[in-house]
């Protein structure tokens, strides 16, 4: 496991993740598979623009684990969504594309379109939607090895018809995992993640239960950052209307 973060620099990858906590209050991180670097497959750790995503408004707990959806709006060229996602020269998503700006580097711009390149009015959006749902099951012993298996509705109705009505079994429900890609109108693909968990990892700051938003540091620091502009403002106002800038003077006293 170390061997895989240190190929990847996971290290670099979270604290990227954490800065993103500190200052807008919410951190993602992607933990994936990559066949386009090794055709065996190599394991990634990622950061990912935290503006990108839409998290489950119901999330309450710490880093969100009791998300049921996540959601990712992602701006592609054309030329790389065809090739990942086999889109159509020519498609019109019918979405509202982002526009080229011009460059600004004050504070915060760039939590503006992401990091790197701006915004192309060319660019596709992938919406990517991964969540759960419950899957009931039926834990049922095998009458010839006597181990407990899982069985779906329509495995465990086949089961009955062979062995009969009498077999016993207990239900439970789990959850399953899946992931889709859409644009536009159009469903790209739709799959089952197999690790049974979220790729993407979310890291939270402090909650808001009012508003059911996530905020970082920055939000604490307003007020203190207001009340010392004003007090370097104030000062500043008293040196300029002052008299040569305001004299202080000893007084001495004649007996």
């Amino acid at each position: 496991a170390e061997w895989v973060r240190d190929e990847c620099d996971a290290a670099d990858e979270e604290s990227e993740a954490f800065r993103d906590v500190i200052v807008c209050g919410l951190g993602y991180v992607e933990t994936r598979m990559s066949y386009d670097i090794d055709p065996d497959g190599a394991g990634v750790v990622e950061r990912c623009d935290p503006l990108e995503f839409r998290i489950d408004a119901a999330a309450r707990r710490p880093n969100a684990i009791d998300a049921r959806r996540l959601t990712r709006e992602r701006p592609f060229p054309k030329d790389e969504a065809a090739e990942k996602f086999g889109l159509e020269e020519g498609y019109d998503s019918g979405a509202v594309q982002a526009t080229r700006a011009t460059h600004d580097n004050s504070p915060g711009s760039a939590y503006t379109h992401g990091e790197g390149e701006t915004a192309n009015k060319d660019d596709v959006v992938i919406c990517e939607y991964q969540w759960w749902e419950l899957e009931r099951l039926h834990r049922v012993a095998n009458p010839k090895t006597g181990q407990i298996e899982e069985l779906t509705q329509a495995e465990f109705d086949r089961a009955k018809e062979i062995l009969g009505a009498d077999l016993d079994s207990a239900t439970i429900k789990i959850r399953r995992y899946y992931r889709a890609f859409k644009c536009g109108n159009k469903i790209l693909e739709v799959t089952a993640l197999p690790d049974e968990e979220f790729t993407y990892k979310v890291i939270t700051g402090k909650l808001d239960r009012n508003k059911g938003v996530w905020y970082g540091v920055v939000r604490s620091m307003v007020d203190p950052q207001r009340l010392l502009n004003k007090q370097v403002s104030q000062i500043q106002r008293i040196i300029d209307t002052n008299a040569k800038g305001g004299i202080l003077a000893e007084m001495v006293l004649h007996s």
